[in-house]
């Protein structure tokens, strides 16, 4: 790769440098990296510049988020880990000439977005380019840039933020850390930490908030759609929809103001968020914790004390995630003549709060269906007008609007919004809107809290749902998905909540026919295929490391010693997923079944076991087989 850079330079051609970047620009953009260190061996006569070292990593770069050529329909931009980039860097470190400091970004970066996909090596998933990121962001201060720029704390701040395990007290640290270097915190710092302490929960959230005033003190105001979601991320994990809606209503007004990006402040990612805070908002009023009193026949003291109790939610941390409410609370179709007022108080029933969502659903379909013309057309003093335009109707964005009713509405109501969004066109085969996996899992979820009375029809929606979800895994377990990444943990928690829909309609044979299903389809065995070895890159220095970067890999780690988190276990079963189903056969005596059902726990504990052993150089040969005595 790099052979071309210690070419002889006796016949270089003599160019101005003006022009050499001008080439070298075009082919990094391109991704273009032999033609690029071609180019580099014939016209350079001495060490590249900093501006030629930066275009030389991002060259790499780019190559590495091009499209793979042996399967060009399974990668999309920036899912191959960038090892030629990092490699090249490590180069120019051993030189004595370390790349800039945004080199270094566009590497961290560019690991970040990496995803664990089939095609991809089996060492160098999400999971190893995470932690690669980190290593690398400590290497940097250790060899070429001891203080980080704005933009680049920006990036690992922002990385705190995962949505499996937010780390805001690590964020909080970096922030401290960037204003004691006297490092000025851009709108994207500020965005950053901001979002980090919404995803960390509701006992975050006040910070978040004391940090986006201090970000309009800063910056006169505050506006924008990164800052605007980064407080959405806490208000829809707390249920405060009241500053949801402020946020909303800021937003639409900042919208009406700005031009260019701001005229599309409100997208899919800021109303995907309002949508969740919807669902996660808790009503105060409950119709099931009203108690009709008679006027005449109590005092004023048991009077307030009734009417406390209609205005409070008796027990709140109780309510399911999905509660059923009483159908009747549910709007009708005659929802767009009764527009609800949007007023300050919050939505106080969940009918309200279904009305409210579906208001602004309609409003998003309707204005995403008007010309260029007509919304040119729009009068200046139509508040809403045309501000719902920009809205995708995405996967993401219809599956926060589906939450909604799971949570506030019953399961006919929830099964109706359902076949209304993915149901068939009528002009043609094709459903309305997309759905994705996330879809048919939250919907099979939804099918297991249905009330007594209300099973029957969650249980013929669920088999529904079930063909077209046995569509979707089918095609994963051809192309490779169904045992990489996050899709593994999403074909358990469809045929857990399957099993479970079956078993609360009484039909204990078909869940066990289903888990014989799933033990044939992903046997014990396959957690015994030897985990994927750590790539030399990945593996930590040893104590005879010199003080210069002279390895192609990271002298200074922050990730553990073991290695990156294994991200291609294939489905499992565990005792949580099996519950109901053994506690149906124990009350039923059926010994037989039981024990197959012992051995199917067993038998995936012990393979998941040795596999973790193996990781762990404990036991560093998977022998044996998932037999347990």
């Amino acid at each position: 790769m790099l052979n071309h850079l210690s070419r002889d330079r006796g016949h270089c051609l003599l160019l101005p440098n003006e022009s050499i970047d001008a080439v070298l620009a075009e082919h990094a953009n391109r991704g273009e990296t032999r033609c690029y260190e071609s180019f580099m061996a014939r016209v350079l006569s001495g060490p590249p510049t900093e501006n030629q070292r930066d275009l030389h990593v991002k060259a790499h770069i780019v190559k590495a988020s091009l499209p793979s050529e042996v399967s060009p329909t399974s990668l999309s931009s920036s899912q191959q880990f960038p090892t030629s980039a990092l490699a090249v860097l490590h180069h120019y470190e051993a030189a004595g000439n370390p790349a800039p400091m945004k080199s270094y970004t566009r590497a961290v970066s560019a690991l970040f977005n990496v995803h664990t996909s089939p095609s991809t090596d089996s060492g160098l998933g999400r999971a190893a380019a995470q932690g690669q990121a980190w290593d690398l962001f400590a290497h940097m201060r250790y060899v070429a840039h001891p203080i980080p720029d704005a933009r680049l704390y920006a990036l690992m701040i922002r990385a705190c933020g995962s949505f499996t395990r937010p780390e805001p007290e690590r964020a909080l640290d970096m922030w401290t850390e960037m204003q004691e270097n006297r490092v000025e915190p851009t709108r994207g710092a500020y965005e950053a930490i901001i979002k980090v302490c919404g995803r960390a929960g509701k006992e975050w959230l006040g910070e978040g908030i004391r940090l986006a005033r201090e970000m309009g003190d800063r910056y006169s105001g505050i506006s924008g759609r990164g800052l605007w979601c980064a407080l959405l991320e806490g208000c829809k994990r707390a249920g405060d929809l009241y500053k949801a809606r402020w946020i909303l209503a800021e937003a639409i007004r900042g919208g009406r103001e700005g031009d260019g990006v701001e005229t599309a402040i409100v997208d899919a990612e800021l109303m995907m968020h309002v949508f969740h805070t919807y669902a996660s908002y808790k009503p105060p009023f409950r119709r099931d914790a009203t108690r009709l009193v008679d006027d005449n026949t109590v005092s004023n003291g048991e009077a307030s004390a009734t009417q406390a109790i209609q205005t409070k939610d008796p027990d709140p941390g109780n309510s399911p995630p999905y509660a059923d409410t009483d159908e009747t609370q549910v709007p009708t179709d005659a929802r767009i003549e009764n527009i609800p007022s949007f007023s300050r108080l919050p939505p106080q029933t969940p009918s309200d709060v279904i009305a409210e969502a579906r208001t602004l659903f309609d409003r998003i379909v309707r204005d995403r269906s008007l010309s260029p013309e007509e919304l040119r057309g729009l009068r200046s003093d139509d508040v809403l007008g045309g501000r719902f335009a920009h809205v995708e109707l995405r996967p993401a964005l219809l599956n926060a609007y589906l939450a909604v009713f799971y949570r506030h509405a019953g399961i006919e109501t929830s099964q109706g919004i359902f076949n209304s969004l993915f149901g068939q066109n009528c002009s043609s085969s094709e459903p309305i809107f997309k759905a994705d996996e996330h879809t048919y899992v939250n919907a099979l979820e939804r099918c297991t809290l249905a009330r007594a009375e209300d099973r029957r029809v969650a249980t013929q929606w669920a088999q529904d749902v079930w063909k077209l979800w046995q569509a979707i895994e089918a095609e994963a377990a051809i192309n490779g998905k169904a045992t990489v990444g996050s899709f593994a943990r999403l074909i358990e928690r469809a045929h857990a909540a399957m099993r479970r829909v079956l078993l609360l309609s009484g039909d204990i044979d078909g869940a066990l026919v289903l888990l014989r299903a799933f033990v044939f389809r992903y046997p014990p065995t396959a957690l015994l295929q030897p985990p994927a070895q750590l790539h030399p890159m990945l593996k930590n220095p040893t104590s005879s490391t010199p003080s210069v970067s002279t390895t192609a890999r990271p002298i200074i780690r922050l990730t553990s010693a073991v290695g990156p988190k294994d991200d291609r276990v294939p489905p499992l079963i565990g005792f949580g997923d099996v519950d109901l189903l053994h506690a149906r056969l124990a009350e039923h005596g059926r010994e037989t079944d039981l024990a197959y059902l012992k051995w199917v726990c067993k038998a995936y504990t012990s393979s998941l076991r040795k596999r973790r052993d193996a990781v762990l150089n404990a036991n560093p040969t998977l022998q044996g087989n998932a037999d347990v005595d």
